[in-house]
């Protein structure tokens, strides 16, 4: 009885469901997005693996494990995506590769992601050798009378913190470009009785001895990551 009472609350209230006999599990629903870039044809690597050249329609899965009616059915994971965009064989003379995060449940709202290669020519590419230094904003264990965020680092350049001897907090790096996955929390109110937390992504050209504070805003009903250079 108990289990056909389940099955047609299912029914009812959850389209995502897979089977009547399964009430747990994951899934996953697709994301597409319009890819493009300067110069044309260039490659897209999706987490290291090729996906076309540009322009194409770059499709995405947006992973979700189902927790249970009581805890609201299906919920969908922080899962995101490394895209870098390769400037094509008779283009690598001329351009530097870029690259980006992608979320596929709350990035891009108009389904497109364009990509702007720096020419070499451009002077964007940092001076090499020496490192710099990025540092998140640890979440605080005691109440605030003021909205305030906090940023933490969950990758960079598509591999481990591990991988760059980083912590969430603070990473040392080689002078260079990164693209950075964090995950912003955006606390509203006196009490933070409302929180807003998403992965933002944030792209970081390192120079030599310089410090680049992690900051945060909020709009949209997003929280946005962004990056204050110094000579600290």
């Amino acid at each position: 009885m108990k289990t056909r009472i389940l099955a047609a609350a299912c029914l009812a209230a959850l389209s995502g469901c897979k089977t009547l006999d399964n009430m747990g599990g994951s899934g996953s629903d697709p994301a597409s997005y319009e890819i493009t870039s300067v110069p044309n044809g260039s490659m897209i690597l999706v987490n290291g693996e090729s996906r076309g050249v540009t322009p194409l329609v770059l499709t995405l899965d947006a992973k979700k494990q189902f927790v249970g009616m009581l805890a609201g059915g299906w919920r969908y994971e922080e899962n995101f995506y490394f895209v870098e965009a390769v400037p094509a064989a008779d283009q690598k003379e001329r351009y530097l590769s870029d690259s980006t995060y992608i979320n596929p449940r709350s990035a891009a709202p108009s389904g497109k992601f364009h990509f702007e290669l720096p020419p070499k020519t451009s002077g964007v590419e940092p001076q090499q050798g020496g490192a710099g230094r990025i540092l998140g904003i640890e979440e605080s264990l005691l109440p605030t009378l003021k909205s305030i965020g906090y940023v933490r680092m969950l990758q960079i350049n598509g591999q481990p913190l591990a991988k760059w001897g980083a912590s969430a907090y603070k990473a040392e790096l080689p002078a260079g470009r990164y693209s950075i996955a964090t995950q912003c929390k955006w606390e509203l109110g006196i009490a933070g009785e409302a929180k807003i937390e998403n992965m933002s992504p944030v792209k970081i050209a390192v120079e030599n001895g310089k410090t680049y504070q992690l900051g945060t805003d909020y709009a949209n009903r997003r929280c946005r990551v962004f990056a204050k250079a110094s000579d600290k």
